[in-house]
Order: C-alpha cells, then structure tokens, then sequence
C-alpha cells in the first residue's frame, strides 16, 4: 500500500516522499490528464488523492465506512481539460456499479451508473479528448460512456 514520488531531474530522478496510503494493497491508480492529481484506490476501502506538483496528500475518504459502503476495484479520473474540478469514478468489486464523486469531496457521491453492465467493472479509461470513458466487465463486455451524462 506505498505511493512514493520521484522527481525526474537532468541527471535521472530524485526520491521526494513516501506515503504508506493503504494498510492493504493498492487496487487502482490513476492520472489526471494534466498531471497535477493522482488518486488511489486501496482494498482497504480508502481512496486517496494527491497533489503531484506539490508531492502531497490532499483528500482521503473511507468508502467502505460512507453512505454507500462497498469495496473498490477500479478507478479513474474523469474530467475533461477545461474543468475546474475533476471527477473520479470508482468501480465496485462485487456489483457492476460505477460512482462518480468530485475530487474535492470524495465522501459523497454526485452520480451512479448502475444497469449498462451485468457483471463487476474490472477497467476504466478516461479519453479527455472524446470525453468519454470506457469500462469493462468480467465478462469482457465493453461500454463507451459520457461521465457527466451517464449515457452511451
């Protein structure tokens, strides 16, 4: 469950910090398009976000503990390069939901797909510049999504 940040210099990269973010193992991982954020997912319930600019951490929720308790599979950031502030999406482990938060409040969530797919959500790929995110399943069955609708 460690996230550490390097910084790359002209002569290779430097060690700047080390956080141990999950008491279990990171699950998922993801980059905003514009490098400034990184969220984590761990299979202890939590997610973390981080600002990379300044190597912190900068929010952190206990999914697992909130209104709608689940264990997290996958993650991504979805937001398209004008927002102000981004989105995540988080899939969960055992249903075929999806839920989409602000990055700026992780605890509540703002929208959940439910109904597109059958079986547990297993990836999640964010296209900034098509706004569009795709998900697939354990079956294999592959969606292309708008975040902000939810429509196909």
């Amino acid at each position: 469950g460690h996230v550490k940040f390097w910084k790359k210099q002209r002569g290779g990269i430097e060690f700047v910090k080390h956080f141990r973010a999950h008491k279990e193992e990171v699950r998922g991982i993801a980059i905003s398009h514009d490098g400034k954020l990184v969220v984590t997912i761990g299979a202890d319930s939590w997610v973390k976000l981080f600002d990379v600019l300044a190597f912190d951490m900068i929010a952190m929720t206990d999914i697992g503990r909130n209104k709608i308790s689940y264990s997290p599979w996958a993650v991504e950031i979805v937001s398209t390069k004008e927002a102000i502030v981004h989105k995540v999406a988080i899939a969960e482990e055992d249903t075929p939901k999806v839920h989409i938060y602000n990055a700026d409040d992780m605890s509540t969530v703002i929208r959940t797909f439910e109904g597109l797919h059958q079986h547990p959500v297993r990836v999640l790929k964010y296209n900034w510049k098509m706004d569009c995110v795709l998900s697939i399943d354990d079956e294999g069955q592959i969606e292309i999504w708008d975040p902000d609708t939810l429509k196909l």
